[in-house]
């Protein structure tokens, strides 16, 4: 039995939006944390990740960057006027410093490159909700 099995994390109290217009990338996210118990929604565009943001309670949101509709920089803007502190990593393939750093300034908290890393995804929330960690 490994550490997971033995002494998951209970995230069962954390609703984290995931905003992406692969679905597939939602699926992935959803399998990642299904040990945690938290609970997942998804949006497939940027304007439904701002107004779920607007009439749910979420704790933290993972999002791409090229989205339809709006993107991800535009959407982390609009998010931001209202909900100044809550935790948004940035999903994306593209990886160069100049992404990373245009995430940062648009007001995203972390970055995370696709193809997206279970203990690196793990660790972010982790970090970005001081929460329990997983061990993998």
């Amino acid at each position: 039995m490994n550490d997971k099995e033995s002494n998951p994390a209970n995230w069962s109290n954390v609703t984290i939006l995931v905003a992406d217009d692969n679905y597939t990338c939602y699926i992935l996210v959803k399998e990642i944390l299904n040990e945690t118990k938290a609970k997942l929604i998804y949006a497939d565009n940027g304007l439904k990740a701002v107004m779920m943001c607007r009439t749910k309670s979420i704790d933290l949101i993972i999002m791409d960057l090229r989205m339809p509709v709006l993107d991800g920089y535009s959407a982390v803007i609009q998010i931001r006027e209202f909900l100044p502190h809550i935790p948004i990593i940035a999903v994306s393939a593209c990886a160069m410093k100049t992404d990373i750093i245009r995430c940062k300034q648009a007001g995203f908290d972390d970055y995370l490159a696709k193809p997206i890393e279970i203990g690196v995804l793990m660790n972010k929330i982790a970090c970005l909700l001081h929460l329990e960690k997983v061990n993998w």
